[in-house]
Parts: structure tokens; sequence; C-alpha cells
């Protein structure tokens, strides 16, 4: 048995002295009251007022139930109880343009707005589905991984912006290949689908040549086209309303290019709609719902049953029988005069049902059993910590708190990447990109240094070693003073250059490791210890890990024209292209 809010108990050890005080004082103040009509002896006889010792035994089951519900309000557990948990085998990975021609004004009110929407609704409609958003430019970034929580892909959608992408190009096979590599990564047994929201107008690489890769690897292309084939101008930049204006000074007119992307949707099975309002997108939402829709397997999780319905219902017992103690005992005018008991017994009920609705919609979210996870991590107990915030997860999973979920996530993937499960801490990791920006950074730090060891053990280390490339590069994008995240970064591109030396049949240049911090500290059982770069895993835990030396500004510079060099050629933001030049001129 456990309290889930154990904090209510220390409320009761408040309270009920108290209430007991109270109870006396009261018990007093009424018979200095009823001394004043006269004898007690005979009031109590001759009256309809209850004797001394009901009265009593009213104010003991009064207080019995305010303890009780306080009991309840600390919500007792025991017993375990399966849940089961299901979802369709699709899976949508939404790649949403953010170049600049998607401020152009043809569309609601603008091509990016006009893409939201469309993102939206599909979605909304396969609410069963697992959906993920890879947003591009003139480099492709992974902003939320694979997940079956519709309400944080919508946040993710709303925020997005053109500012989001440094290069405002428009390379939409580096995103085409970006999408295969996730789903060759992150991707369930069922139909595999990207939805494509664009103007189509590509100034880098062969759209059709990123299809052909996705209709290699079964994944199906969906392209939903926004603006018009009229054109419109776009502003130059998101606070300079002027047109944009090519290198000769030209205005620049944007224009929907539906060849183009009807074409390279076509190589892969998919279609093409161009977006107007919710109904263009219905053929495309009729084709998605045809593919693979039988249920994956179920999985059962066991957990604690909530009991807090037994002290709630004896706490209305003892409401409804001290209501009828206290019932009038003398009949008046022919008739029984119970309304102040029948108010007391109706105020009962209303108190408990309160009581029930409030623990109904309580949020399950106990920082207590964090931080016993936590001391468990600190402890190198790191299997009794996985197992303690696995327990946690399903809590916060019912709180409905997308911040918490994130929390339980980050903390799980550093258990697990203690334990050296890296396939499944790159999961956990994935699902803490839904939380605070601080978290998100973290997450994206360790995740990086999780391919890196995934790297270590495959014969091809070039998809690990971009896919760490990108998270150091997100990370930096959230906090550019993150020495560690640069100096791993740093290493992340030496070594991949000597695979590429290696696969290419060069000389091979031996790299050493960098001095970043391995994994960030945890949040979810300490938030204090997560701030900045500190030794060890999470929960800052001081065992094992290299970390940070202090480093030279000309050190610091090294690191950040390692960061831009890997731009230009695309190593970073270009997914399976990474040493596939990349053009580094504008949209136009």
């Amino acid at each position: 048995m456990r309290f889930d809010t154990p904090l209510w108990l220390i409320a009761l050890a408040a309270i009920l002295p108290l209430a007991i005080v109270a109870l006396i004082m009261r018990a007093r103040r009424g018979r200095a009251d009823l001394a004043r009509y006269g004898d007690l002896s005979l009031v109590a006889r001759w009256s309809a007022i209850p004797s001394r010792a009901t009265r009593a035994l009213s104010g003991a089951l009064v207080v019995a139930a305010l303890a009780l519900v306080t009991i309840a309000l600390a919500r007792p557990q025991w017993g375990e109880t399966s849940a089961t948990v299901r979802r369709t085998s699709r899976d949508l990975l939404f790649v949403l343009d953010l170049s600049r021609s998607m401020s152009a004004g043809d569309g609601s009110p603008t091509r990016l707005d006009a893409a939201k929407a469309a993102a939206r609704t599909i979605a909304d409609s396969l609410p069963n589905d697992r959906v993920g958003l890879l947003i591009f430019g003139g480099n492709a970034f992974l902003q939320l991984p694979l997940t079956t929580d519709h309400g944080i892909f919508s946040r993710f959608v709303d925020a997005v912006s053109t500012e989001d992408v440094p290069d405002p190009a428009t390379d939409i096979e580096g995103a085409e290949d970006l999408a295969a590599a996730t789903f060759a990564r992150d991707g369930g047994p069922g139909a595999h689908i990207v939805v494509l929201l664009t103007d189509g107008e590509a100034t880098q690489g062969s759209m059709r040549d990123g299809a052909r890769v996705l209709a290699k690897n079964n994944i199906r292309l969906y392209a939903v086209g926004v603006g018009t084939v009229g054109g419109s101008t776009m502003p130059n930049t998101p606070t300079d309303s002027r047109p944009h204006r090519d290198y000769a000074g030209r205005v620049v007119v944007s224009r929907l290019a539906a060849a183009d992307l009807r074409a390279a949707a076509a190589v892969t099975g998919g279609d093409y709609v161009a977006w107007t309002d919710a109904a263009s997108a219905q053929p495309v939402l009729a084709d998605i719902r045809r593919l693979a829709a039988a249920a994956v397997t179920s999985r059962e999780r066991a957990a604690l049953t909530d009991r807090f319905m037994w002290p709630a219902a004896l706490a209305l017992l003892a409401l409804l029988v001290e209501a009828l103690l206290v019932a009038p005992r003398r009949k008046a005018r022919g008739r029984m005069r119970s309304s102040a008991s029948l108010g007391r017994a109706a105020a009962a009920v209303l108190v408990v049902v309160g009581v029930f609705g409030a623990l109904g919609a309580q949020p399950r979210w106990d920082r207590s059993r964090a931080a016993h996870a936590a001391a468990l991590y600190q402890a190198g107990r790191y299997r009794d910590a996985l197992d303690e915030l696995r327990a946690l997860q399903r809590d916060a999973g019912q709180s409905g708190d997308p911040d918490a979920q994130a929390l339980v996530a980050y903390d799980m993937g550093n258990a697990l990447y203690r334990l050296a499960q890296f396939d499944e801490a790159v999961r956990s990791y994935r699902s803490a990109l839904g939380g605070p920006p601080a978290i998100r950074r973290q997450a994206l730090f360790n995740l990086g240094n999780t391919y890196l060891h995934e790297a270590d053990g495959a014969p091809d280390k070039r998809p690990a070693l971009h896919a760490a490339i990108n998270s150091y590069t997100d990370a930096l994008a959230l906090d550019s003073r993150d020495v560690d995240a640069k100096w791993n970064l740093e290493f992340a591109l030496r070594r991949l250059a000597d695979e590429n030396t290696r696969f290419g049949g060069g000389p091979r240049r031996k790299a050493d490791w960098g001095g970043g911090n391995l994994t960030k500290s945890g949040y979810a059982g300490a938030p204090q210890t997560g701030a900045g770069a500190s030794q060890g895993g999470g929960f800052g835990n001081p065992q094992g890990g290299e970390s940070a030396p202090q480093i030279s500004e000309s050190q610091a510079r090294q690191m950040l024209d390692a960061l831009q060099k890997a731009m230009v050629t695309g190593q970073v933001g270009g997914g399976s292209r990474g040493t596939k030049a990349t053009s580094t001129r504008a949209d136009w």
C-alpha cells in the first residue's frame, strides 16, 4: 500500500487537533446558551434538542468524516490492475516547408498558415495513428518524433515559423531523405506515410530523386500543395514587409509547383491535393485509411489501483449517521421537524461527491516518487530506478500534463543509457522532446551521445553519426553557449569525416573522444541538478562519464567553424545525404 499524495496526511496531522478543539469549544458554548433558558435537566427532558451524549457522538462522527475525507485526498493505492494500450499501425510524418516562400500571402492568410491548418486537419482525422513533424528549408530537422500524443503534435505545429530554419532556401530532396532515415530508425510495423506540406518550389536537389528513396523504402508520399498557380510576392524578412527581390533587384513572384508535387507523389504510389479547406484533404484521408488499418499487438501494463473511494464512502456514511443523530425528537403541529437534518444529509452527500470529482480530475503526478527514483539512480541502482520511473510514467500519462510526461521520459532515457539499452534510450529521449525548452535541450544532447554509442557497434557508422550531428546541432540552436554540445559536435564531425574517408578508400585519421559532458542531469527527481553541465548521467550521478574541460577562445572558434562547414556541405541538415554538397544561395 502507498499514498499517491502523502502531503495530505501531514495536513491531517495539523487539522485534526484544531477540529477537536473547535468541537469542545462549541459544546461549552452550547451548554452556556442552554443554561440561560433554565435548568439544564429540564431543558434536556422536554426540548427537541439532542442529549449531551448524542451531541458528543455527533462531533466524533464529524471529526472522523473529516479525517476520512483527508485520507481519501491522500489517494491510497494497493493491489494491481492491468491497462491495455492499443493503436493502429500507421505512422505519419508531416514534412513542413518553412522556406521564405511559405510567407507568401496567397494562403489563409499565408501559405504557412494554410499548411498548418492542413496538418491539423489530417492529424485530427486519424486520432489513433502515430504522427511526427519534420521541418525544412535549406536544411531539414526532425522537430517531433513519431508519437501517439496528438496534443503535443498540435503544439509543435502551432509553434513553428519560418525563423526556425537558418537557411531560407528549399531543399525538398533533403527533407525526403531525412524522412526515410527517420522511418528506418523509429518506424513501426505498419504503413509508413509522408505528408509533404509545401508550395513545391525547390531551389536545391531533386524532389523526384527524394521520392525514389521513399519508394525504395516502401514509404508512401502524399503531397499537399499550398499557394496558387498565379503566385504571389512574399515579404523580404519576417520583420520587413517589403517584397523580396532577386539579385537583379526584380520583385520575386512565387508560384505553386503543382505538376512537380503530383509527379513526386506518383513515384511512391501516393497522391497530390491542393489545399483550400478541410474538404480538399478528403481524397488523401480516404487513401490513407485504406493502408494498414490493423491494430498493433496490445501491450499490458500493471499498476497500483486507486482505493480512495473506500475512505470517501466511509466519510459519507459517518456524515449521514451524524445527520440522523441530531434530528429533532419531538413532533410539532403533526409533522416531524426534520428540515435541518435533511439539509445536513444533503450537505454531506455534496461534500463527498465533490471529493470524488476532485480526485477523478486530480493529476496523478507525485514529485516525491520522482525524488525516490532519483535517489535510486544516484545510488547506482539503475534497474530499480527504471522500474520506479516506468510506474511513474503511467501516473504522468494519466495526469494529461505533457511537461510531466517529458520529465519522466527524459529520466527513463538516462537510466536506459546507463544500462546500455541504447535503442530504448533513443525512444525515451525522443519522447522527452515535447517538454519545456530546458528538457528538450538536455534530451537532444543526450540523444546525440546515445547515437555515438550506437555508431560504435555499427558496421556503417555514418547514419548514427549523422543522427548525432543533427541532435547536437538542434541542442546548440536552443543554447548556442553549450560548450559540451560544441565539443561533442566537433568530435562527431571528425568521426564522420573518418568514416567517409574509410568508405572512400583513402587514408584514415584516428579521432579522439571529445571532452563534452556525457549525459545531462535529470529533472524529474531533482530539477536543480539539471542546469548546465555536470559529470555523469541523469539525476546528477557523479559516477562515470566525461566532464567538459575549459576551452580557449580559439578552440571554440574552431568548433563553430566545423559546425558552419557541416551546414554548408549538408552534413548536418541533409539527413542521409551527408557527403552531398548543398548550395548556400538564397531561396531565389
